[in-house]
């Protein structure tokens, strides 16, 4: 069997660079069809390449001729009314029900057959990542961590994950999610696990508490879970969802390697993360309190799990908890995708700086949407 990594990678021009460059060339008007959470987080990684939305639309049943929308935005009826129009699908589709997506493509050409339509989801959503060239550099590192998987399903993960990353294609790679309920492969990550603390670093507003609360009640555990959450408004409503739920612990910290203060970018709602600004760049950031791992191990004894998707802070959180985790060994799911870097570094600090725990490491694909890639390692 071929062990080489390089040999598994392939060249293809990025689907995503290609369909920028169409828009900058082009001298149509750009619609979102969409005005909900995913479209306005599209429109923000547009502007940031220079790409402007002229107008939304959206369906008749939603719009409401009394309301004044900040932006420009028109009912779907009026589609009809454009011409030379290039409109951009402003709505996540999860892989499994892509037929949806194909029925309100086809309901957009029977309003209007003349309109350009562009699906940017089928690209990879963390545009100016992972290059061919960046692998090409750094495929010595990127050999080790591949070398460190434990199951060939993993290495199918792993280059199917760098593959998207070149070509901006998704589809191969979201076909290899496992588990089509969870945020994480909690089979995996809890198995045989009874009681003891779990963290969940990075709660976001409770979605993942909530999932988390359902499993274990499955398992009969019997401990409890923190949460830790530092953006103020995610963390009130992460209190309001989980009040009624006994064993989740809402805490609002940040996690990294040592306590303290940090700074914080709220504006990207799902993607607030700690930041490092440049002197005199500090007001633009807040500033919220940072807790590691072996503090809230002596705060709460025993911690038989760790949950982390903290935008880029993994490898520092986890640095923060070695002591911790050498002694007790808890089961890990880490979000690797973060940080262009996180797919080499964080698999081989858990081999050379946690040797002694005999992790076997896997990575899973755990996102449902075509275009976002919630590549996680599991040691177990």
């Amino acid at each position: 069997m071929n062990n080489s990594l390089i040999s598994k990678i392939k060249y293809k021009e990025n689907k995503f660079y290609s369909q920028i460059s169409y828009l900058h060339n082009s001298d149509k008007k750009i619609g979102m069809y969409g005005f909900g959470i995913y479209a306005g987080f599209l429109e923000d990684r547009l502007l940031k390449w220079g790409i402007n939305i002229d107008f939304f639309v959206i369906d008749d049943r939603y719009y409401d001729s009394d309301k004044e929308y900040k932006k420009n935005v028109i009912p779907m009826s009026q589609i009809c009314d454009y011409k030379d129009i290039i409109l951009l699908i402003g709505f996540e589709t999860i892989v499994e029900k892509e037929e949806q997506l194909k029925e309100r493509i086809s309901y957009v050409y029977s309003m209007n057959p003349n309109i350009e339509v562009m699906d940017f989801e089928h690209c990879y959503v963390d545009w100016d990542f992972i290059t061919y060239p960046y692998i090409l550099n750094h495929i010595s590192e990127l050999q080790v961590a591949y070398d460190l998987l434990k199951d060939d399903y993993s290495k199918r993960v792993m280059v199917e994950y760098l593959n998207t990353c070149i070509s901006g294609e998704s589809r191969e790679l979201c076909l290899l999610k496992q588990d089509h309920k969870h945020d994480y492969e909690y089979d995996l990550v809890f198995n045989g696990l009874k009681d003891g603390t779990i963290l969940e670093c990075g709660a976001y507003t409770g979605k993942t508490a909530i999932e988390i609360f359902e499993y274990l009640k499955e398992i009969d555990y019997t401990g409890k879970v923190i949460s830790l959450e530092p953006d103020k408004y995610n963390y009130d409503i992460l209190c309001e969802k989980t009040k009624d739920l006994d064993c989740i612990v809402p805490m609002m910290y940040g996690v990294a390697k040592d306590n303290g203060k940090l700074f914080f970018d709220t504006s990207g709602e799902q993607g607030s993360r700690i930041v490092y600004p440049d002197q005199g760049e500090e007001y633009k950031y807040e500033s919220i309190d940072i807790i590691n791992i072996d503090t809230l191990s002596q705060m709460n004894g025993r911690i038989s799990a760790i949950l982390m998707d903290i935008e880029g802070s993994e490898l520092s959180a986890l640095k923060g908890g070695i002591n911790t985790i050498k002694k007790y060994r808890p089961s890990l799911g880490i979000r690797v995708y973060h940080l262009k870097e996180d797919i080499y570094t964080i698999p081989m600090f858990i081999a050379e700086e946690l040797k002694e725990c005999n992790y076997d490491i896997y990575f899973r694909i755990n996102a449902n949407s075509r275009g976002i890639l919630d590549m996680t390692l599991y040691a177990i």
